[in-house]
């Protein structure tokens, strides 16, 4: 039974009632819900940030208070605030790096904890899982103790954990920078309890780790929902099993690596030529359409995906949906190789995997990932899938059995792929069928939730 109490400022706190008997008289125990604060570098859309959202949303809330925590003013808050999740900006902070907002970041983080008192302090990305662990040590300091030692009986203020949406070090960069990035990533490691890694790339990629046990990190893949593969048809009937479930993966003792998780909300898949409507993609049946949802940054390699577009019949056309700041390059490179007219350039689109079934075939071109939804989301689609090898993708996509893999940053590849499969209807399917398969049995949301939970104690 859920309970009202008011703390000492009079504002009501939301607990667990738990009747107990003691000689026969009843007797209500009080305990107050754990209070998870989520903190993210930017607060626009993307990988990193549907976690957050994933994780905030679906915690079971007369358990759990959560309340995020990030940068900027993006499309995060929003969707937060309309789910009752309570928001908190940081003004300064942002991916960039500032010497001084660096500072102010840090000051304004150790506020935070000072005024909130959460009970997990659970960091994401690169840039706020540094700032962030060493804000939160800070403020789990035992103040006022001799020598600055823990006072007898002293009790932790807050659990750090760190999610690791792929490490930054093993990007292509210059040595010294490579370095650098790896010494801050080792002291985002050290200062945090627990570390969730989301790919087994990256678990493999902590053995660098010096001074740290093995013990500390953990696997939590992405998960997703199968009700993701209803269409809308299935969706204009009532149904039990329309709850608000959003996926989560596996969690481990120290670092846990926890993968993507799907929200129900935008499940429903729409029927494929009302998609097509939807999209403003007025075709002809005979044009075969290839996909791809993702952001325009450099990360994402869509420059690759255009250029393979040149080497393929016309009646192949490519959708890419999603924004960001290398759009108007990519616009205008599409038009400097004359492919302009078949490639689609749709922007952001909330909700944009209910699009999928309008794709004949998902391409994911990226030269750096971590555990992508975009993937388990055309994956519980059906579609067959054509992405780069690197990140988290290989765990994903098994080469050869249930999509293909090619190397990034290779157009040619991609090319050669894209006719493989078009030369091939059966496979096409059945691609589909294994992936889908594959994520409903690995990559379940309820998983991913659980172990999560778990691993916040």
């Amino acid at each position: 039974m859920l309970a009202y109490i008011e703390n000492f400022s009079g504002a009501p706190i939301l607990t667990n009632r738990k009747t107990t008997w003691k000689r026969g008289f009843q007797v209500n125990n009080m305990e107050p819900k754990k209070k998870i604060l989520y903190i993210i570098t930017k607060s626009n859309w993307g990988g990193a940030q549907h976690y957050v959202f994933d994780l905030a949303v679906n915690l079971p809330r007369d358990e759990f208070e959560a309340i995020v925590a990030c940068g900027g003013s993006g499309s995060l808050f929003q969707k937060l605030s309309e789910n009752g999740i309570r928001t908190i900006s940081i003004p300064h902070l942002e991916r960039n790096i500032n010497i001084m907002k660096e500072v102010l970041s840090l000051f304004s983080l150790w506020q935070i904890f000072k005024k909130e008192k959460p009970d997990i302090i659970h960091l994401n990305s690169s840039k706020v899982g540094g700032l962030g662990a060493l804000a939160a040590r800070i403020y789990n300091l035992p103040f006022g103790s001799a020598q600055g030692e823990q006072p007898k009986g002293y009790k932790l203020k807050a659990k750090i954990i760190f999610t690791a949406h792929g490490w930054p070090f093993n990007e292509n960069r210059f040595f010294l920078s490579r370095f650098i990035i790896w010494v801050l990533s080792w002291l985002t490691v050290i200062f945090s309890h627990r570390v969730i890694v989301l790919t087994q790339r990256d678990l493999d990629s902590t053995m660098n780790f010096i001074l740290t046990a093995l013990d500390k990190f953990h696997l939590i893949p992405n998960g997703i929902n199968p009700v993701r593969s209803r269409t809308e048809s299935d969706f204009s009937r009532k149904s039990k099993d329309e709850t608000n479930i959003r996926i989560f993966s596996s969690l481990n003792k120290d670092v846990i690596s926890t993968s993507n998780g799907v929200n129900e909300k935008t499940a429903a898949l729409l029927e494929r030529e009302t998609a097509k409507k939807e999209l403003g993609l007025n075709l002809k049946p005979t044009i075969t359409l290839l996909g791809c949802i993702t952001e325009f940054t450099k990360n994402k390699g869509i420059r690759y995906l255009i250029e393979s577009v040149k080497e393929l019949p016309n009646t192949v056309h490519l959708t890419l949906i999603g924004g960001g700041e290398e759009r108007g390059q990519m616009e205008k490179f599409a038009k400097d190789l004359e492919v302009s007219k078949r490639i689609h350039f749709l922007g952001f689109k909330d909700g944009a995997a209910k699009y999928l079934k309008a794709f004949d075939i998902f391409v994911f071109p990226s030269i750096k990932e971590g555990l992508p939804y975009a993937l388990l989301e055309a994956g519980i689609a059906e579609l067959p899938i054509i992405a780069t090898n690197v990140g988290g993708i290989p765990d994903i996509i098994d080469d050869g059995e249930n999509g293909l893999l090619v190397e990034p940053k290779n157009p040619a590849a991609l090319a050669e792929a894209i006719k493989k499969l078009l030369e091939n209807k059966e496979t096409r399917e059945q691609f589909g069928q294994k992936i889908s398969q594959k994520i409903k049995t690995e990559f379940s949301f309820e998983k991913m939730l659980e172990k999560t939970k778990n691993l916040y104690g």
